[in-house]
Parts: C-alpha cells; structure tokens; sequence
C-alpha cells in the first residue's frame, strides 16, 4: 500500500472517528452525568477509545508534518494523554489495577458523616458497603447557605390545592381569596425560643430559617398567628386554614472536614460544591446532606488515578492549539515585518 493511499484512509477515518464523538457528545449530554459516565465507559465504547489511541499514535507515523510542527505535536500528545488518563481512571481502569498491581482503590463511591462522628467506610449509590479508607473522616460541621432574598411562601389549600405565592419578606402580605389573607411578620435566619418564650436570631454559623406569620380571615374578623419552617415542613400553624410551605433557594453547602490518621488531624477542608478536599489518594466532592435536620453530609469518593495524566494533556492541548493558531502566525507576521523594515533600510542607505 502506497503512501499517498494510506494518508487518505488515515484522513478519512479521522473524519470518521470525529463525527462518532460527534455523535456521543451530543446522546451523552441528554443522558444526564451518571448515566453518561456509564455509557461512556461501556465495553464498545472502551475499545473505541483505545482505536481512536492508537489511530492518534499513527497519525505521528504517517503525517511528519505533524511530528515537525510543534502546536501540532503537542495538540496530538495532548489528546493521546487525556485518553490515556480517562482510561487509567475508569473502573476497567481500576480493575485493572487490583488485579495486576495490588491496588485496593475504588474509582467512584460515597461516604455517609454524622455530625461530630467518624467515617471510614465506602458505600455504592445503593449504600452496599465497598472499602475502608485508611483514614477517618471528621465532620466537625455542616452548614448550608441560602439565598436570603430569593425566599418564597407557597400557599396551598387544606385539600392541597394551590393558591398562589408571595415573596418570604418581612411586611409582605398575599391575599387568598375566599381563604383568607396571609401576612409575613419576620424573617428568621437562626430561629431560637428561650425558656420564657421569648423569639431571637440564633448564633451565626448555624441555619433554622423560620417565618413568623400572620392568618386573616377574609372578613378580618378571625386572626391566627404562627410559625412556619423551612426545614419542617409538616408544621403547619394553620393546617384546617391553609397550608404554607417555606422554601429558600440554597447557594452552598459546607462541610467542615478533619481528616485524622494515627490519632492525629493531617488535613483538614471546608468541603463546597466544586471545592473538594483531596487527600489519600481520593477528591471528596459535596454532594448532598440531611436536608431535614442537617445531622449528616453525604460526599462523593473520586479515585485521583488518572487525573495527573488528564491534566498534563488539557494543557499541551491547549498550549498547542495555541501555539499553532496564534503563536506560530504571529511569529511569521512579525518575522515578515522584520524582513520588510531590514530592505526598506537597505534601501534607503544605498540611496
């Protein structure tokens, strides 16, 4: 097979290969991240990755002006990196790993942690248990942050029906109809009652959103007054009334974890939405919590195989789309002015 020919396939298959990603790309984005990362990591899809590998290793054979462009080279490394860094981190990945290298890592797992309680332990997303850590986990707090002024009362009838909303504002009041009028009095962040009844905001750090509010009648002749939470939803001052449901729309969840081996705290992170703590091995990711009482936090487990690999080829990919697209264009513009300035000098000099 001549070389002319062998070229051609090897551009065509390229383009093959392309618009199967192509295709993946977009079924995988209407799948949703978990089914996604099971889809993407299926048998066939497996191989697909390990041709498409070896066709980027051959395109440096058989393409020297590949080899011989620096952006290119390095845009080509690149993406042979992040696949070989994707498939490092996958769970064949890490089978593979046990079985002929002694490692006992998990690729993706979850980690359940009470409050001021230590966890050791994996779990699947059906709570099996899957490893120990060689470490503990210490939850020393867990808090979540809120979108104040985004709150809403929803208003529904006894049967459930729906009767509308009003903004969670101090002052705010909605008119029901044939139900009633239905008043906010006071926000409470914090809500704490003392011994003798009194109302107050509680301590910072800590979060029990509470509404004080006010049930009118639609004559105005019966009014009621209660508390509404935002976390207990099955308290309902006015449940023969109407019934109210606080909602507020959370912008962070923290927890606060203490990593501690031998008896000693090694590291320590508060743990946020894309702020993980990294440690043994593992990314501890936020992902969701007690929303009731807020005793526990729940983290996903993230196998840190891989990701070195990952990123040093994002970087060369990026470096090299760089370097070829705007660095090696721009030096060839400047190169030429040099060269126009030099015989426009010369010029005037023989002059």
């Amino acid at each position: 097979m001549n070389k002319k020919l062998l070229r051609k396939i090897a551009m065509l298959s390229g383009l093959a290969i392309l618009l199967i990603m192509l295709i993946l790309s977009v079924n995988g984005s209407f799948q949703g991240a978990e089914k996604a990362r099971l889809f993407f990591n299926t048998l066939p899809l497996q191989a697909f990755w390990g041709f498409l590998t070896v066709a980027l290793l051959a395109s440096l054979v058989i393409f020297p002006r590949v080899r011989n462009q620096p952006g290119m080279l390095a845009v080509h490394l690149g993406c042979i990196l992040v696949l070989l860094g994707s498939m490092w981190a996958s769970e064949t990945g890490h089978r593979i790993n046990r079985e002929h290298f002694g490692s006992d890592k998990i690729a993706k797992s979850y980690t359940y942690i009470y409050k001021e309680e230590i966890q050791n332990k994996l779990y699947d997303e059906e709570q099996k248990e899957l490893a120990t850590l060689p470490f503990d986990l210490y939850l020393n707090d867990f808090r979540v942050e809120y979108y104040w002024e985004r709150g809403k009362l929803y208003v529904y009838s006894p049967k459930g029906e729906s009767l509308g909303e009003c903004s969670a504002v101090a002052g705010e009041a909605y008119d029901i109809g044939s139900f009633g009028q239905i008043e906010v009095k006071a926000v409470f962040k914090n809500y704490r009652r003392g011994q003798e009844g009194q109302e107050s905001e509680g301590p910072e750090g800590v979060t029990n959103p509470a509404l004080r509010v006010v049930w009118k009648d639609s004559t105005d002749s019966v009014e009621k007054e209660g508390l509404v939470f935002e976390r207990f939803k099955d308290f309902q001052p006015f449940a023969d009334k109407v019934q109210l449901v606080y909602v507020l729309m959370p912008k962070d969840y923290i927890s606060d974890i203490k990593v501690v081996q031998n008896d000693k705290v090694v590291a320590s992170k508060a743990v946020e939405v894309n702020y993980p703590l990294h440690y043994g091995g593992y990314y501890f990711f936020q992902h969701s919590y007690d929303s009731q009482s807020h005793a526990y936090t729940i983290l996903s487990v993230t196998s840190d195989n891989g990701f070195g690999i990952v990123f040093t080829g994002y970087f060369l990919l990026c470096g090299g789309l760089l370097l070829h697209c705007w660095g090696v264009p721009a030096w060839k513009w400047y190169s030429q002015r040099q060269k126009h300035s030099s015989i426009a000098e010369g010029g005037q000099n023989g002059n």
